[in-house]
């Protein structure tokens, strides 16, 4: 469904003339548990279905609005929280510390080292990057974050504390 929504928008963007902006994700990154620094030259790996049908779209939208001449940015996120974005695993975290409920993890995922965004921060890139569109930039693939990384056992913490929640680790 990702392709075929993707290849539904570009073609309403080529009807109206306009450059196309790609929410994408950090999952069509693989993780092999071990530390690592994803930039935009990080060949995508994708580990999962979700991450594969993404990494599709934006193959797809490259090839197509590179025929077009359409001006193209992938912007990849990181995990979304906040808002309607309770289908991931903080939403899963944050649902279960709100009802002093125990959050089961292991020590890998525990340990492992996230970026996560607010809705509201992609709602705010999204709408500067239409406003301030730059056709100039040879540059189709940006990484967009928050700069701070996090263990998912910390992110668990604060997610605890800012509910007041009695939840167990």
């Amino acid at each position: 469904t990702n392709v075929l929504l993707a290849h539904r928008l570009f073609e309403y963007s080529k009807i109206i003339s306009a450059n196309f902006i790609h929410a994408s994700t950090g999952s069509v990154y693989s993780w092999n548990g071990e530390k690592m620094i994803i930039d935009e030259d990080t060949i995508p790996v994708p580990y999962s279905e979700y991450g594969l049908s993404k990494y599709l779209a934006d193959i797809t939208l490259k090839s197509l609005c590179e025929h077009a001449d359409i001006c193209l940015r992938i912007l990849r996120y990181p995990m979304i929280y906040g808002g309607a974005s309770v289908n991931n695993y903080i939403g899963e975290i944050y649902r279960s510390a709100l009802n002093d409920e125990a959050i089961e993890m292991t020590q890998e995922t525990a340990e492992r080292v996230i970026d996560i965004v607010h809705i509201d921060d992609v709602v705010e890139t999204n709408i500067s990057l239409i406003n301030n569109f730059d056709n100039s930039i040879n540059k189709d693939i940006f990484l967009v974050g928050s700069g701070t990384s996090l263990s998912v056992l910390e992110i668990t913490r604060q997610i605890k504390k800012s509910v007041d929640s009695n939840s167990t680790v």
